[in-house]
């Protein structure tokens, strides 16, 4: 029984709640097992293994229940159980799991591979041949696209020119988005040498920064051109469901959704719809970030070392059209932010609610790995744990990479 205690005693990270679980396991482990007797391991109450279940917030951590015997594997199936917490993959390509600090190594070989984009479960890769691969890193398998995508602006550009300006992919069940320069490339998933299919602002007075996957479409956050920082982003949507490239697909249906303002006249401190002058106007981060039903806009002032974030929120949602409201509260849920891939998850005791968990885009010099945890009610920073500090001191860092967050499938 000593064994066993010790073990699941790591998996709870609060004491009480550890004492709690420890002595209602101890007085409904089978009465029949003596100390002299081997541990019952796959007899465990499943109300007991249930409660395991539930504190679990790392996928590595819930691999090795499973590994443990055929019915701990057989209830962790029909335990609900929320999405497990995201590694951060650094430029080493070592995982870093939340909220330990544990790191993992991903068996993967990079070479010949130029370009490293996280798309949430899988990674987008390209290698120097132009080849376009999706790898999900758990498995090691890949899928290919087998078109050669050239996203250079010139004609005469060599192909692997076009993919250095690359910043985001989003992957939905038939078509590839690619957020490059500030339009939306589109290619279709899987076999066909079709065209690659482009979207850019009307007029091209504004250039897209963000994109995301909402509710069936695709939002598209823009930004003013030349960039002065006076107004909001607008917000455009574009339906993807009946995209179809295969044949030609020339024209892809948008609605700008939110009309680009001046920032004082939707922040109180500012009441006035006067334009900025220039010693005010300031670069921002931008990012959008699905959460739950809202779809929510994190900007973050570059320079200056400036942490204080916004979190802004599509309101009045009518007829696909609305404004940007302040919000002060997550809704019981955390983001994970970062230029790759952010996402929202439900708060638990691994990441508690109203925090954001943000990848600096600029890296320090030496180059160094890091973690931002903001807390949005309180307006305040707050600290990683020390072991994930630690964990983050890259010790050969990829100059190519940047990095990521990866949303590990919780099968």
């Amino acid at each position: 029984m000593g064994p066993l205690l010790r073990w699941l005693g790591l998996f709870v990270p609060s004491v009480k709640a550890a004492t709690t679980t420890l002595q209602l396991l101890a007085r409904r482990m089978p009465r029949h097992a003596s100390q002299g007797d081997k541990a019952p391991w796959s007899e465990l109450p499943p109300e007991l293994l249930g409660l395991v279940f539930s504190r679990l917030s790392s996928q590595a951590d819930r691999v090795r229940v499973r590994a443990v015997c055929r019915p701990w594997r057989s209830a962790a199936r029909l335990q609900p159980l929320a999405p497990p917490l995201p590694y951060l993959l650094l430029r080493d390509n070592a995982l870093l799991a939340l909220p330990d600090g544990a790191l993992h190594r991903l068996r993967v070989d990079w070479r010949g591979i130029d370009l490293r984009v996280s798309a949430g479960a899988v990674l987008f890769l390209k290698d120097r041949f132009c080849r376009c691969y999706l790898m999900d890193p758990f498995s090691r398998s890949r899928e290919t696209t087998t078109q050669r995508i050239n996203l250079s602006d010139r004609h005469d550009d060599p192909p692997h020119r076009g993919h250095r300006g690359i910043r985001k992919v989003l992957v939905s069940h038939h078509i590839i988005a690619v957020l490059h320069k500030g339009k939306v490339h589109f290619f279709p998933r899987g076999e066909g040498p079709y065209p690659t299919m482009v979207w850019a602002t009307p007029g091209n007075t504004h250039f897209a920064v963000d994109i995301a996957l909402f509710q069936g479409k695709l939002c598209v956050l823009t930004d003013k051109y030349p960039y002065d920082g006076s107004e909001l982003p607008e917000l455009h949507l574009l339906d993807i469901r009946f995209l179809d490239i295969s044949h030609k697909q020339t024209h892809i249906r948008s609605v700008k959704c939110i009309q680009g303002v001046a920032r004082n006249s939707v922040d109180p401190a500012l009441p006035l719809p006067l334009p900025l002058p220039a010693y005010q106007r300031r670069r921002f981060f931008l990012y959008l970030v699905v959460s739950g039903d809202r779809l929510l806009m994190v900007e973050l002032p570059s320079g200056g070392g400036s942490t204080q974030f916004q979190v802004w929120e599509w309101a009045e949602q009518i007829r696909c059209r609305g404004r940007w409201s302040k919000v002060d509260t997550l809704m019981g849920r955390t983001l994970f932010v970062s230029a790759d891939c952010s996402r929202s998850l439900p708060a638990h005791s691994g990441a508690p609610q109203d925090r954001i968990y943000y990848v600096p885009e600029r890296m320090s010099d030496p180059p160094q790995d890091d973690c931002i945890v903001y807390n949005v009610k309180d307006r305040k920073m707050e600290q990683l744990p020390s072991k994930v500090t630690a964990a983050m001191k890259v010790r050969n860092p990829d100059r190519r990479w940047h990095p990521t967050w990866l949303f590990p499938a919780d099968d």
